[in-house]
C-alpha cells in the first residue's frame, strides 16, 4: 500500500514539473511582465505552493528517520498547504465565473461570494476537526514511511464531499448559464475557451472528489490521503492554464475578460 501511495506522489510531482517547464515561458509574459495586483498574488501563490506542499509529501514519504513530533508537524505542513492551495485556486475559478456572467446576472453578485464563504468555511472548519484527531503511528521500521497518520475520517470524507457539491454547482452554473447565453455569444472565441476551460477543470476536480470519497470509505488508513497530492497538483495546473487561455484570448492580465454583450 505505502509503494501506491510513493507511486502517485512520484507521478503528481512529475505533472506539476513537466507543466512548469512547459508554461514557463508563459508565465514570463503573463505574470511576471504585469504589474501586481491581488489577482497575480493569488495565481503565484497557487502556482508555487503544490511546490513547497509536494516537497513536505515527499519527505514524509521518503525519510527513513521521521518520527513522533516531527512526523505531526510534517503532517500538519501538508494538510494546511493543501488546504490554502485549494481554496486561493477555486477562489480564482469563482472570481472568473463570476468575471463571465455577473455582469448579465446580477444575483449572481450576491449568491457566489455567499456560497465560495460557505464552501471555504466549511473546508477549513472540517480539517481542524481532522488535524486535532491526529495521532501518529509508527510504521513498521523497514518500511517507508516510517511514520502514518489516523484521525478522524468521517471528517476528510465531509471536506471531499463539500469540495464534490461545490464544483458541481460551479459547473452547472457555466453549463446553464453557457446555455442560456448561446445565442448571443457568437464568435467570442475568448467566451468559448473560458467556458471549455471552466466545464473541463470541475470534471475533473469532481472525479477527482469521489475518487477521494471512495478511497477513504473503502480502503485502511494509510491510504486515507492516496490521491490528495494529485489533486493538489490538478488544482495548480489547471487553474494557471485557465489563466494563461484567458490571457492568450483577451490580450491583457485580468479575471474580467471584455465580452461582447448585446
Amino acid at each position: 500500500m505505502c509503494e501506491l501511495s510513493m507511486c502517485v506522489c512520484l507521478a503528481s510531482f512529475t505533472i506539476l514539473v513537466y507543466n512548469y517547464v512547459l508554461t514557463f515561458e508563459q508565465e514570463l509574459g503573463v505574470i511576471w511582465m504585469s504589474q501586481w495586483t491581488i489577482t497575480k498574488m493569488f495565481f503565484v501563490l497557487t502556482r508555487y505552493i503544490p511546490f513547497i506542499n509536494m516537497a513536505l509529501i515527499m519527505y514524509h514519504l521518503f525519510s527513513p528517520n521521521l518520527h513522533g513530533h516531527a512526523c505531526f508537524v510534517v503532517y500538519q505542513g501538508t494538510i494546511w498547504m493543501f488546504v490554502i492551495g485549494l481554496l486561493i485556486a477555486e477562489g480564482i475559478l469563482t472570481l472568473r465565473t463570476w468575471a463571465i456572467w455577473g455582469r448579465t446576472h446580477p444575483r449572481l453578485n450576491v449568491i457566489l461570494p455567499i456560497v465560495f464563504a460557505i464552501f471555504g468555511i466549511s473546508e477549513f472548519s472540517m480539517m481542524v476537526v481532522f488535524a486535532r484527531s491526529m495521532i501518529v503511528v509508527p510504521s513498521v521500521p523497514v518500511l517507508l514511511p516510517s511514520c502514518l497518520i489516523t484521525g478522524r475520517t468521517h471528517a476528510i470524507v465531509i471536506c471531499w464531499t463539500i469540495l464534490m457539491v461545490y464544483d458541481a454547482l460551479m459547473l452547472v452554473i457555466m453549463v446553464t448559464q453557457g446555455l442560456k447565453n448561446f445565442p448571443l455569444e457568437g464568435n467570442s472565441r475568448l467566451l468559448k475557451v473560458v467556458k471549455r476551460d471552466g466545464i473541463i477543470y470541475y470534471c475533473y476536480i469532481f472525479a477527482l472528489s469521489v475518487l477521494n470519497i471512495v478511497i477513504v470509505l473503502t480502503q485502511p488508513a494509510d491510504l486515507l490521503f492516496l490521491f490528495a497530492p494529485l489533486e493538489c497538483v490538478i488544482h495548480s495546473v489547471l487553474t494557471a492554464q485557465i489563466i494563461f487561455h484567458i490571457r492568450a484570448e483577451a490580450g491583457e492580465w485580468s479575471m474580467e475578460p471584455r465580452l461582447p454583450v448585446k
